[in-house]
Formats: structure tokens, sequence, C-alpha cells
């Protein structure tokens, strides 16, 4: 088999894209096995007890190569947040979360590692993450060979803020997808609470995006969004009710 990211020869292994840590957390926080979501909505749930891997891109060398920005990301975004992060309220509701210790460059490696890993991997849960042309720029970009280009992945952040009497869905996880912001392509992506818009895209983001993403300032803000308010909270809502009605045979 030949790794995706050396061009050579060698045993490849199994692989998370997201890393496991972001759905055990599921499992921790719902204790149930976490499952998968299509954001299509065109394939019923399936489960996934340690994530998504996918054996078919990296070597174990080059594996380990990712290892140091997905663990800085693990601790960041999931087991140190709430130490890493204050929470900034605006009438009586936090509206977001800031912090100035993140180490901000690795943090954007690694949604650029994620994002390249996506892209070439071969797994149905990231067939719509595709990077065409720039996905050679993205991996020179991971490897600090091509630090002018990072600008075409800018990564702007969010938080779930939800209710737990409102939120029956703790165990999902959605795969990753493009939108456009303003006209500019961009990949979201999720880790557990926190959801990553990674762009792809030549064009900046506009502003107030363009200000609110990693790298962009000295203190990095993550935007809170309401998990029971939101289209994805719908979405999980249909496509449990659809799988339910199927295995029951309705």
């Amino acid at each position: 088999m030949i790794c995706r990211f050396c061009q050579k020869s060698d045993k490849l292994v199994k692989a998370h894209v997201i890393p496991e840590a972001f759905f055990r957390e599921l499992r921790e926080v719902g204790g149930e096995t976490p499952i998968i979501i299509s954001s299509s909505g065109q394939e019923y749930p399936k489960r996934a007890p340690i994530g998504v891997y996918d054996s078919t891109i990296l070597c174990q060398e080059c594996e380990n190569h990712f290892s140091i920005c997905d663990d800085y990301a693990v601790k960041v975004l999931l087991n140190e947040f709430d130490s890493t992060f204050v929470p900034w309220s605006h009438e009586d509701r936090t509206v977001a979360y800031r912090s100035a210790s993140v180490d901000q460059a690795m943090l954007s490696k690694f949604f650029v590692a994620t994002l390249w890993r996506a892209s070439v991997s071969t797994h149905a849960f990231y067939s719509k993450v595709t990077l065409g042309s720039i996905e050679r720029i993205a991996q020179s970009v991971f490897q600090d060979q091509a630090p002018h280009e990072s600008h075409r992945f800018a990564a702007v952040l969010s938080r779930w803020e939800a209710s737990a009497e409102r939120n029956p869905i703790t165990t999902a996880m959605m795969s990753p997808f493009r939108e456009k912001w303003s006209g500019i392509n961009a990949y979201r992506f999720y880790f557990g609470r926190t959801l990553a818009y990674i762009k792809a895209d030549n064009h900046p983001y506009k502003s107030p995006l363009s200000d609110l993403a990693v790298c962009a300032a000295p203190e990095l803000t993550v935007i809170t969004r309401h998990f029971d308010e939101s289209k994805d909270f719908q979405a999980l809502v249909s496509v449990a009710h659809r799988s339910r009605k199927t295995r029951l045979g309705a």
C-alpha cells in the first residue's frame, strides 16, 4: 500500500482523521456507544465505538507526525477547555469564550491536518471533503513548507451551549461537509461540542469572521451557538426518528 503522506510503499495503519478522543467524549457524556450521522441525511446512523478510522492513508511513521497537533487539540478543545477559556457574557448570556494562552499556530496546524486527512480518506464519513487542486497545498502548510499559503485554511470556531433536558442526542457525530460563508468555501467539522469552520478558499473570510479566525488576534475567541435552537439539532432528531421507524418496520 502507498502512504498518501510520504508516497512510500509501506504497511498502513488504522488512522483517525478526527481523533478518537472526540468520539470517546460522546460515549462518556451520553453513556452509550457514539453514532455517526451523515450530514446529507440520506444514510442511517451507524455505531462507532472507537470513532472513524481509515486504513488506506497513512503509514505508522507518518501517522506519528500528526500526533503532536492532535494531542494539543484534544487538550485545548476537550480536556482543558474550561480551564483554558474564560466565558464572556452579554445580557446574562454567554456569547463567547476567550483565551490568550492557546498556541494558535499549533491549533491551526491541527485543523489543516484534519482537513487534509479527510480529503484523502476513502471512508464514506468524509466523502464530502474534497480539496482537489489545493490538497497538496494543505499538506505543505501542515509540513511548514508553505506558510505563506496558510491563509487559505483559516478556521473559525464555535461551541454548543445546550440544556440537558432538551438535548436527547448527546452521542451523535455528524459528518463534515462543505458550505459557503458570504461566497467563501469552508468545511464544517465537529469536535465534540466545538465546531470548526475551516476555510478552503483563496479569498479571505469577511468581517466579522476574519476577526474571529484562529491566528487573527492574540486572543482566541470561540463563539457560542445554542444546539437546541440549531438546524443541526433538528437534522439529528429527524435522522434518528427515521432510523427508529426503519428498525421497528414502520
